[in-house]
Formats: structure tokens, C-alpha cells, sequence
């Protein structure tokens, strides 16, 4: 459940994560951002009303990492970094901790 940021090959910044529950893991991997995005609303995990519907409003600092949606993005509604995969595959870290990567 951590995330190691590479410059030049060395790590610069490493931070504990919150990554995707089973059946909903994080791909694992060498990734670089394709694109970022200041501030969304992010929903999915499957049809309006099912158990596994979110919608999660005003996400910040979207960085996302593959074409299937998975990203690396600022989570401001819990505080489980290190502790506990929540996620539908995303990478959440602190908001502060997504704007230095975004930077």
C-alpha cells in the first residue's frame, strides 16, 4: 500500500495509498500519466443502484494511468492510506500528496 515516485531512477517521494479491494485490484506496474484532470466527478464500478455503484463528486487532482479509468488522484473522504485497500482500482492519496505529484 505504497506508491514510489521515480525521477532520473531514484525514488523522490514515496506515500502510503489506498488501492483497489479484492476483485477491484490495482494494476501493478511500471505506469507513466497519459492525462490529468484538475477536478471531477468520478463514477463507476457498475449500474446506478447496484452495491458497487459510486459516485464521488469534486475528486481533485486526477492523474490517470491506463484506459480503463484507473488513476492516481486526491481522496479527501477517508484517511485509510496504508491500512486498507477501498478503492475500484484507483490509486487515492492524501490531497495534498496529489497536487505535489501533479505538480
Amino acid at each position: 500500500q505504497h506508491l514510489n515516485i521515480w525521477q532520473n531512477g531514484v525514488i523522490i517521494y514515496d506515500t502510503p495509498v489506498s488501492t483497489g479491494r479484492p476483485g477491484w485490484e490495482t494494476p501493478q506496474g511500471v505506469f507513466y500519466i497519459n492525462s490529468f484532470v484538475a477536478l471531477q466527478d468520478m463514477e463507476g464500478g457498475g449500474p446506478k443502484g447496484s452495491p458497487e455503484y459510486y459516485l464521488q463528486p469534486d475528486v481533485p487532482w486526477i492523474m490517470y494511468f491506463d484506459d480503463n479509468g484507473d488513476a492516481i488522484h486526491g481522496v479527501y473522504w477517508h484517511n485509510h492510506f496504508g491500512v486498507a485497500a477501498t478503492s475500484h482500482g484507483c490509486v487515492g492519496v492524501p490531497v495534498s500528496v496529489a497536487k505535489w505529484i501533479w505538480d
